[in-house]
């Protein structure tokens, strides 16, 4: 018989870390931006005015079997109280956390999860809507809330757009650069040739937290100056965005949930990367670079080098995550489409309502972004 049961994180953080890593670890679909390390200081930089809740059941021995975590915050639009908003906890913020979801072990019924959020709509219905943003359209989580949000006749709402780009990785690294054109593959060996055999130049993947957390706040700095350079704004413009990604780079590297790679110049770094890493895929984070090394296709030589330890390591993928940034292409990617599904309250008033919110509360996170 399963139990299911609500914690709030705040005041239990050591309970939460346990049921989380716990699941974590027994869900081969789960991605790097579930693992704790990640949310741990997601939460820590991004929860503010959130409640933070896991909402999850266990076996009839006390362990845990399935959990959906969610935060909780008023939709309100210049003073008036709209609704209760209810997310995947990790979601909506400069982060960008994509890949979001819930944590199944791997011998439990997927039905489980139908529990769960019935357990969860029957308690905040009325008066709150559930936002699952930005999920993969195909992917085990986004199917069974779609399938939930049908035979409970909940109003359902769903919107496809934009997504991840996703290359399928091979066997060998050989095989991945058959999949290119001749020239870009020509390319890529010519520039990862020229750094390894370079006497002031080295390409190095570091793990010492330290050293890792003096290249991440260089990499924040070199994308920063980098995208200034070119008029764009760069999410590192916030010291909150800076301080998160260099604590959560540091927690993910040590863990072995993330790479972090360098180029050096004369013992400076010049490039750097960072990759996040689960049981099935590596998916690229961040990087930069310094302008006046442009010439060695630093990136290329830094991608190049994580997409064949990630086939070393039998990955299954390679993600270059959202944005359409002509270059994924070349480097064989295809659009992965993301949905955005809604499970609404009846009222078609609130509803109304509740879509003035969201336009508002996107067209106002664009413009922090875009104008800090």
């Amino acid at each position: 018989m399963t139990k299911i049961a609500v914690l709030t994180i705040t005041g239990n953080l050591e309970r939460a870390e346990k049921i989380w890593t716990h699941l974590h670890e027994q869900d081969s679909n789960a991605s790097a931006f579930m693992s704790w390390e990640w949310i741990k200081n997601w939460m820590k930089y991004f929860s503010e005015n959130r409640e933070m809740q896991l909402v999850y059941a266990e076996d009839s021995n006390g362990h845990p079997i399935a959990m959906l975590p969610i935060m909780i915050e008023p939709a309100t639009a210049m003073g008036f109280s709209i609704a209760s908003k209810i997310q995947i906890l990790g979601s909506d913020s400069l982060a960008c956390s994509e890949h979001l979801g819930f944590l199944l072990r791997e011998d439990a019924d997927t039905t489980i999860i139908d529990d769960l959020l019935s357990f969860l709509w029957k308690q905040h219905r009325g008066n709150s809507y559930l936002l699952f943003s930005e999920m993969d359209s195909l992917s085990r989580d986004a199917k069974i809330i779609i399938d939930w949000t049908q035979n409970t006749n909940v109003r359902q709402q769903i919107k496809t757009k934009g997504g991840c780009w996703q290359t399928q990785l091979p066997d060998s690294w050989d095989e991945f650069l058959a999949k290119l054109s001749s020239n870009f593959r020509q390319q890529i060996r010519r520039s990862i040739r020229k750094i390894d055999n370079s006497p002031s130049l080295s390409a190095q993947q570091i793990t010492d937290r330290n050293e890792v957390r003096a290249a991440a706040d260089k990499l924040a700095e070199l994308n920063l100056k980098r995208m200034s350079g070119k008029g764009v704004n760069s999410c590192f413009n916030s010291a909150e965005m800076r301080d998160f990604f260099i604590d959560m780079t540091a927690d993910m590297v040590c863990a072995n949930k993330a790479w972090m790679d360098v180029i050096y110049s004369d013992g400076e770094i010049v490039a750097a990367t960072l990759h996040l890493v689960d049981s099935t895929s590596t998916a690229y984070y961040q990087g930069g670079f310094n302008e006046g090394f442009a010439k060695l296709r630093p990136m290329v030589v830094l991608f190049g080098k994580a997409i064949q330890r990630a086939i070393d390591n039998n990955c299954e993928i390679y993600d270059f995550l959202g944005g359409n940034e002509a270059y994924k292409q070349r480097w064989g990617a295809a659009l992965q489409q993301y949905s955005t599904i809604s499970a609404l309250p009846d009222s078609p008033a609130r509803n109304s309502m509740i879509q003035l919110f969201e336009l508002y509360h996107r067209a106002k996170t664009a413009k922090q972004y875009y104008f800090p």
